[in-house]
């Protein structure tokens, strides 16, 4: 991938070189616009789904769940781009852009199932609470040629085609908390665990980009500016680290039969850790619906489930307003 942005970066610096020595006095603008982009999100939004289908079949199965997390359909969109407009037709374009989204939401699980005998009752008790935090980012070098074509006295229309450098980031961040209590007709058995794994992962990727636009001068230095354009990048190459600064469980296990009346065995551990690796595309059992469910992991080693490495996808439109400033 380093390659190919090496690669971008000569090709961009040719066309510069080549048009300042054909072109003695090229004119300059610069762009700043902003607005909403669509993403189709790949493995990510298929994640969410799938955790979203999990809580569903839970419900099926008669234990309370909920999972209330958006998948990312849009992001926010900042560009800033300088032209070098060499005819009053065509022109080419260096910028970069910040595209950004952060959803938040929350999972909840809450279970009492109990089953009365003559000599007592045995019951099962839990309950599972998240605060989730999930943000993605992506930094691109963009490079587009521009042709415009004059529709009224101050009004064109352009159309525009190019390709950009990546620079992506992802965090998911959960804050949990878990109790468990077993209850039998001679033992009581009760865990608790909580803490806030945080997965953050980079990833690079080439992409491409075309559209059209609407420019009104507004001034003769000034012009109003309206786009819409259509991207494909799609991000395969995630690295980086899952970390739990806070983690803790602790357990108790009550035994009162014979010989062992009022046994207690008591069990805790508290700590951090740490794990670096690729973000990976697989899937996890569920031993309660017995079904298995996709998602997205960072991990040392490849899991036995793992098809493939994850890919996370900013394919779709963008729509944009702003200002072209005549330098």
């Amino acid at each position: 991938m380093k390659k190919k942005f090496k690669n971008l970066f000569l090709f961009v610096f040719l066309v510069f070189f080549i048009v300042t020595t054909i072109h003695s006095k090229p004119r300059f603008s610069f762009k700043l616009i902003g607005g909403f982009s669509s993403m189709g999100g790949g493995d990510l939004n298929e994640a969410i789904k799938e955790r979203r289908k999990l809580s569903s079949d839970y419900n099926n199965l008669g234990i309370n769940a909920e999972f209330d997390l958006d998948e990312f359909r849009w992001l926010t969109t900042l560009k800033g781009e300088l032209m070098v407009h060499l005819t009053p037709n065509f022109g080419i374009g260096i910028g970069t852009e910040y595209l950004s989204k952060t959803n938040k939401g929350t999972g909840h699980v809450d279970h009492n199932d109990g089953i009365l005998y003559w000599l007592g009752t045995e019951s099962s008790e839990l309950n599972y609470n998240s605060d989730i935090s999930i943000l993605m980012k992506a930094v691109p070098v963009i490079f587009n040629l521009y042709y415009f074509v004059p529709v009224g006295e101050k009004t064109s229309v352009f159309f525009s085609i190019g390709a950009a450098y990546y620079f992506g980031s992802f965090e998911y961040i959960t804050d949990y908390d878990l109790s468990l209590k077993e209850t039998t007709l001679d033992e009581i058995y009760r865990y608790t665990e909580n803490g806030k794994p945080e997965n953050k992962a980079k990833a690079t990727s080439l992409g491409f980009q075309g559209g059209v636009g609407l420019e009104f001068d507004f001034t003769s230095n000034i012009s109003l500016v309206a786009e819409i354009n259509a991207r494909m990048v799609n991000f395969k190459n995630w690295e980086g680290d899952v970390t739990n600064e806070h983690w803790s469980w602790a357990s108790s296990h009550w035994i009162e039969t014979v010989g062992y009346a009022g046994y207690v065995d008591f069990d805790s551990d508290s700590g951090r850790y740490s794990e670096t690796g690729k973000m990976w595309h697989y899937t996890t059992p569920d031993f309660i619906t017995e079904g298995d469910y996709k998602t997205v992991g960072i991990f040392k080693d490849r899991p036995l489930s793992a098809d493939r490495e994850a890919e996370i996808n900013l394919n779709g439109l963008q729509f944009r307003i702003g200002i072209r400033i005549r330098i």
